[in-house]
Order: C-alpha cells, then sequence, then structure tokens
C-alpha cells in the first residue's frame, strides 16, 4: 500500500514538474514569438519611416538647390545689370570729360595764339591786316565755342547741376571775353585756370555713382520742366 501511495506520489510529483516545465517552455515561446514579431513590426515601420524621411529629404534638397539656384541667377542678374549701370556712367562720362577737354581746349588754343606779337608785325605791314587777322582769328574761335556748347549739350542733362552751371557761365563768360576783343591777357588766364577746374571736377566725376549722376540728372530735367 505504502508503495503504491508513493508511486502516485512520485507520479503527480513528475507530471507537476513536466507540466511546470511545460508551462515555462510555452511562456518562453510565446514571449520570443511576441518578441520577434514586435520586432519585426518595429523594424518595418523603421525602415519605412527611413525611406519617407529619405524621401522627404531628398524633396527639401531639391527644393533648397531650387531656391539656391534662383536666388544666384537673381543675384547675377542684379550683379550684371549693376556692372551694365556702372560701365554706361563711365562710358558717358568718360565722353562728357573728353567733349569739354578737347573743345574747350582747342578754343582757349586759339585764343591764346592771339598773345604773339605776330599780330603786330603783321600790323607794320598794314594797319588793316593785323586787325583783319585777329577778327578772324576771333570769329573762328567763337564758332568752335558754339560747336563745342552744341556737342555738350546732349550730355549736359546728365551732370551734377553744379557742374552744368560752370560750364554755362564758362561759356558765356567766353563770349564776352571774345565780344571784348580778347585783349586782357589776365583774363584769360582765369578763364582758363575756370575751365582746367571744371576738366578736373569733370575727371573725377568718372569713379562716381551711377545712381547719384541718374539722381542729379533727374533732378535737372524737373527743374527744366
Amino acid at each position: 500500500m505504502s508503495d503504491l501511495i508513493v508511486t502516485i506520489l512520485s507520479s503527480v510529483a513528475v507530471s507537476a514538474v513536466l507540466t511546470s516545465a511545460l508551462v515555462w517552455l510555452s511562456k518562453t515561446w510565446i514571449s520570443t514569438r511576441l518578441k520577434n514579431a514586435i520586432k519585426h513590426e518595429y523594424d518595418q515601420k523603421l525602415e519605412t519611416h527611413k525611406a519617407s524621411l529619405t524621401r522627404d529629404f531628398a524633396k527639401e534638397i531639391e527644393m533648397l538647390k531650387g531656391q539656391i539656384s534662383k536666388a544666384l541667377e537673381q543675384e547675377k542678374k542684379v550683379l550684371d545689370e549693376r556692372f551694365r549701370r556702372h560701365a554706361h556712367f563711365f562710358d558717358k562720362n568718360a565722353k562728357l570729360y573728353e567733349t569739354f577737354h578737347l573743345e574747350y581746349g582747342s578754343v582757349l588754343t586759339e585764343l591764346y595764339a592771339l598773345e604773339g606779337d605776330w599780330i603786330d608785325k603783321l600790323n607794320t605791314l598794314d594797319p588793316r591786316l593785323g586787325v583783319e587777322v585777329r577778327a578772324s582769328f576771333l570769329l573762328r574761335a567763337h564758332g568752335m565755342l558754339i560747336q563745342a556748347q552744341e556737342k555738350l549739350a546732349p550730355q549736359q542733362a546728365y551732370l551734377d547741376t553744379e557742374l552744368s552751371l560752370r560750364i554755362a557761365s564758362l561759356f558765356a563768360n567766353l563770349s564776352a571775353f571774345m565780344a571784348e576783343g580778347a585783349k586782357d591777357r589776365k583774363r584769360l588766364d582765369e578763364l582758363a585756370l575756370e575751365k582746367a577746374l571744371v576738366s578736373a571736377e569733370l575727371r573725377s566725376s568718372l569713379m562716381g555713382s551711377p545712381d547719384r549722376s541718374d539722381r542729379a540728372g533727374n533732378g535737372q530735367t524737373e527743374s527744366t520742366t
């Protein structure tokens, strides 16, 4: 009887151990399966998210490239326009300086030529000859002065108002000087000095700003309308 009880108890104990082991193994297997399933699902979602981020990042990169390219193109247009304006400004002022310097310089050269003693020598030959030659020189010089002003007229609209007034004043003073016979050497030197000062101002304006020149030109245009 006691052997039977021992056998039964042993069987029960073994069954309990096996059952416990089976339950533990089942829990472990289920837990592992769940972990693997969750990990697999997480890995899939992670890959999907990474792919989405990669696509979004690529789109952002392309968008930024487009914006940068557009900005660079716009900046290039601005710089090209600025360069064009500066080149036009320089050419315009260089032409103005060249015209004034050469044309007014030629007029003054004609007037200084009258300062030689050759007129007196002509007068010794014939009193009327010196007068006629002098009058011919003055007529030619005045014609050159008018021609110089006509050449400057289309460009003077872009001049600084003060410089434009100084050129106009020099023209008037030279005309008056020639009308009076152009015999005052001191006055001729003063006019030549004023011409040199205006030339220097025009030369320095070559390095100025197109915007400043445009504003000056617009202001002068508005004041004359």
